[in-house]
C-alpha cells in the first residue's frame, strides 16, 4: 500500500463521536420530550446533480466511511443527531464526488499509467511535455547574434534575455527556455509578461553571443522545430497516452491536495450548501436501508443502531431492573445522574455503564449524546 492510500485510510478513523456528557459537567434534567412525533423522512428521490458553471457534481459516501459510522454506532449504542455525523464527513472531507462536464462535448483524460485526471487535450499534452518530460531538446545549429538592438526583452523570473519578438530566432529561444526551465504556462501570456529593457548590460548579454538553435524530439524520434508542433502532434494522437472519460470519481481529499483540480474545488465550495444537503439525504437513505432506527424529535433527525423493543420480551437481570427503575423514576434523567446513584444501586460505576450500554443495545432505552436517557416503546 502506498503512502497516499495509508493516509486516506487513517483519515477514516478521525470521527470523534464522543458523547457530550463525556466532555462536560453533568447536564441539568430537562422536561420530557415527546418522542411520538411522526417520522419525517427526507425525500427519497435520487441525489440531485448540482449544476455549476462548468461541472455536474454528485456527492458520494465511500463504503469504508459508511462501515466505520455503522461500527461506531453499534459499538457504543449512543443515539446521535444525524447532522453531527454528516457534518463530520464534510468537515473532514471524507466524501467523494463524481464530476461531469456541463458541456457534454468535453472529456476528462487520464494517463494510462497514472491516476491523475486532466481537463482537456491541451492540458494533457502540456502535462506530458513539461511534467512527464517526453520531449528531448537537441542542438541543430549554433548562431552568433550580431544585430545592434536598441532594446531587448527580459524574463522577470529567470532574468533570461531575449532578442525582440521581430528577430528570427526569438520563437526558438523562447520555446527552448520554456522547456528547459519547465515553465508550464500559456506561451502567449509568457511572452506578454516579458519586460522591455534598454539597459546596456542586458543588450550586451545577448549581442555577439552564440545561440543554440534546438529541435524538439518525441520518444519515437520524430522531430519538430517548435513546441507548438510537439503540442499539435500529441493532441492529434492523444489516445496513445491517455484514456478519455465522460465522468470521473475523486475523493475530496485528493481534490484539495491536487492543485490541478482547483477548478473542481472552487465549484464545490461555491455549491457547498446544496452538496451538504445531498450528503445528509444520502446518509439517511443508507442508514435506513441498513435497518438503523431513524426518528425525529423537535424537527431534528436522530439515529440509533438499535430498534426499540418491548420491555416484556426480555427477562432482565436484577442489576438491569434496578437501573430501569431509576430511569423510570425521573423524567429526563441523564447518565451522570444514574452514575451518582451507584451507592443506592450497590453497583460500581463501571457496571452501571455496562448495563446502560446493554439496555441500549437491546433497544429498551435510548442514550443520547447529551447523556439524556429515554425509555423506548415498540
Amino acid at each position: 500500500m502506498n503512502d497516499d492510500s495509508e493516509k486516506k485510510l487513517r483519515s477514516l478513523s478521525k470521527f470523534d463521536f464522543l458523547p457530550e456528557w463525556e466532555k462536560r459537567e453533568p447536564p441539568t434534567q430537562n422536561r420530557k420530550q415527546n418522542t411520538k412525533k411522526k417520522e419525517q423522512r427526507p425525500s427519497s428521490k435520487n441525489i440531485t446533480r448540482q449544476k455549476t458553471n462548468l461541472f455536474k457534481i454528485v456527492p458520494l459516501i465511500p463504503q469504508k466511511v459508511i462501515d466505520i459510522i455503522k461500527s461506531k454506532l453499534r459499538k457504543d449504542g449512543i443515539t446521535r443527531p444525524l447532522d453531527s455525523i454528516f457534518k463530520e464527513i464534510i468537515d473532514k472531507n471524507l466524501y467523494h464526488v463524481t464530476v461531469e462536464w456541463v458541456n457534454s462535448q468535453k472529456k476528462f483524460l487520464k494517463y494510462k499509467d497514472d491516476d491523475k485526471y486532466l481537463f482537456s487535450k491541451v492540458d494533457a499534452a502540456n502535462d506530458l511535455i513539461f511534467r512527464k518530460n517526453v520531449t528531448d531538446l537537441r542542438v541543430s545549429d549554433t548562431v552568433t547574434i550580431t544585430t545592434d538592438f536598441k532594446n531587448v526583452l527580459v524574463c522577470n523570473k529567470t532574468k533570461k534575455v531575449f532578442p525582440p519578438t521581430s528577430h528570427n530566432l526569438f520563437n526558438n529561444i523562447v520555446d527552448c527556455h520554456l522547456l528547459e526551465q519547465k515553465i508550464f504556462t500559456n506561451r502567449e501570456k509568457y511572452i506578454h509578461s516579458l519586460s522591455q529593457s534598454t539597459n546596456v548590460n542586458d543588450i550586451k548579454a545577448i549581442k555577439n553571443k552564440k545561440i543554440e538553435i534546438c529541435e524538439f524530439f518525441l520518444p519515437d524520434n520524430r522531430n519538430f522545430r517548435s513546441l507548438q508542433g510537439v503540442l499539435d502532434e500529441i493532441i492529434e494522437n492523444i489516445e496513445q497516452y491517455f484514456t478519455e472519460f465522460e465522468k470521473i470519481r475523486i475523493s475530496m481529499m485528493e481534490i484539495l491536495d491536487t492543485k490541478e483540480y482547483a477548478l473542481i474545488q472552487t465549484e464545490i465550495k461555491s455549491n457547498m450548501r446544496n452538496l451538504s444537503k445531498d450528503i445528509e439525504r444520502l446518509l439517511y437513505q443508507i442508514l435506513k436501508r441498513s435497518k438503523f432506527n431513524l426518528f425525529n424529535i423537535n424537527k431534528h433527525t436522530f439515529v440509533s443502531a438499535y430498534q426499540p423493543n418491548d420491555l416484556l420480551k426480555y427477562k432482565l437481570s436484577l442489576q438491569s431492573e434496578k437501573i430501569l427503575n431509576v430511569i423510570k423514576s425521573s423524567t429526563g434523567i441523564t447518565v451522570p445522574v444514574v452514575l451518582s446513584n451507584y451507592q443506592q444501586l450497590s453497583m460500581s460505576k463501571l457496571d452501571i455503564l455496562k448495563e446502560i450500554k446493554w439496555l441500549s443495545q437491546i433497544g429498551m432505552i435510548r442514550v443520547f449524546e447529551s447523556g439524556k436517557i429515554n425509555l423506548t416503546k415498540s
